[in-house]
């Protein structure tokens, strides 16, 4: 049976998820959140109560850190960074193409970072 559940893209409410899930629903795993911190507040309820977490793609690196149930499909940040960097400095010959290939990386990094202080700030 597969039992769905809206963490409305918010660590308390991702653990108030894992919770139910856990106690209420009685599943056997859980797969998500996406984001890494949305997942690393449920993995603690997970890790206590022995039910397995597949982080699809929870990136961070202390998601899965000393986690004997839970795991991820996809590579973490700074392996993801080191082959980005590699791919540039061996595959983009001209530095405008090294230039824009950065760029792009930092544009997307900075819309998630001002994202994230926006949904901060109507929080409070």
């Amino acid at each position: 049976k597969l039992v769905l559940v809206d963490n409305k893209s918010d660590k308390i409410e991702s653990a108030n998820a894992a919770s139910k899930l856990i106690s209420d629903d009685k599943v056997t795993a859980i797969i998500g959140a996406l984001t890494s911190t949305n997942t690393m507040a449920m993995t603690k309820i997970a890790e206590e109560a022995k039910v397995p977490v597949v982080a699809p793609v929870a990136t961070n690196i202390l998601v899965t850190k000393r986690k004997d149930y839970v795991s991820r499909v996809c590579f973490y940040d700074d392996f993801q960074g080191t082959v980005e960097a590699n791919f540039a400095i061996k595959e983009l010959k001209e530095k405008e193409e090294i230039g824009d290939f950065i760029k792009e990386r930092l544009d997307r990094t900075i819309k998630v970072v001002n994202k994230k202080k926006k949904n901060k700030n109507k929080k409070k």
